[in-house]
């Protein structure tokens, strides 16, 4: 093997690493990006909280069953043994 085609095979390698280099970083970019966009929601009777903050742990009612005529909304929950203030409601 001549000087010639060591560089052309120490070229190809280098291409081929940096090309798996930017897929990691393409996969690594979506997952964060999943992860940030994920949001916790829950119900609890009959009304669906979001976590708008885990420090102070606060939600917001975002959603209600459209057949509760009157809801009660408390000042708090707890979800997975967080208690969360009810801080907002939101628009439905």
């Amino acid at each position: 093997m001549g000087l010639g085609q060591s560089i052309e095979k120490s070229i190809k390698i280098i291409l081929k690493f940096n090309k798996m280099k930017r897929t990691l970083l393409f996969i690594c970019t979506l997952l964060c990006a999943n992860v940030l966009l994920a949001q916790t929601q829950f119900t609890i009777d009959s009304l669906r909280y979001k976590v708008t903050s885990t420090n102070p742990a606060e939600v917001e009612v975002y959603y209600a069953n459209p057949s509760i005529v009157i809801a009660d909304i408390p000042e708090t929950v707890t979800y997975e043994e967080t208690t969360y203030s009810v801080t907002s409601i939101g628009d439905n």
